[in-house]
């Protein structure tokens, strides 16, 4: 099963880098995004169905490593976008946590609470996570808008003393006529 959506999730990346309308679209392409992590999601989370053995501590604890490792790995892959991560991480996680709460074994209570746990620290990092990316780009975007602010007062500045120079050589050029004048004429008067 994890091999078929992992197909079918590299199949949706291909189609989305042929999407070339795919910038107009991004609601699209966001909810398929956060049903494949959901889908991802079930199958891991099936673990707690396929291999929940409550006579056999060592088997579940296996369990609950690989589910919280599989909700590590996805914190930094899906948390830049939260319903995305939480789409993963509810359906990974709550069915062990369920099943172990559901017993009536108090070393299985404990080891349901733990994920628990665990999901609301993998959920407080993933949107911390996707807090710090939106800032970042946010600030690259207000970065790009002060340079194109700054290129064009520069290319101003630059008119601006262009402009400043053509007049000075002007002025420069018609002081110097009538001085010249002078100059030429001063010879020429009586002593």
């Amino acid at each position: 099963v994890m091999v078929l959506l992992c197909a079918a999730r590299l199949g949706m990346l291909r189609r989305w880098r042929r999407d070339a309308a795919r910038e107009t679209r991004p609601e699209r392409w966001a909810r398929a995004f956060v049903l494949a992590s959901a889908s991802a999601g079930l199958c891991w989370g099936s673990l707690a169905w396929f291999f929940f053995a409550a006579e056999q501590p060592f088997t579940l604890a296996i369990v609950a490593i690989v589910l919280m490792s599989i909700l590590s790995s996805a914190t930094q892959s899906l948390g830049p976008y939260f319903p995305a991560h939480l789409a993963f991480a509810l359906p990974c996680v709550l069915p062990f946590a369920a099943r172990c709460l559901a017993s009536d074994q108090g070393p299985l209570l404990t080891l349901g609470l733990l994920p628990l746990i665990y999901l609301a620290m993998a959920e407080l990092f993933a949107r911390r996570i996707a807090a710090a990316i939106a800032d970042a780009l946010r600030l690259r975007l207000e970065n790009e808008s002060l340079v194109e602010q700054l290129s064009l007062e520069k290319q101003r500045a630059e008119a601006a003393n262009l402009s400043k120079t053509r007049f000075l050589a002007a002025t420069s050029h018609d002081l110097r006529q009538p001085v010249h004048t002078i100059g030429l004429f001063v010879p020429a008067l009586p002593t």
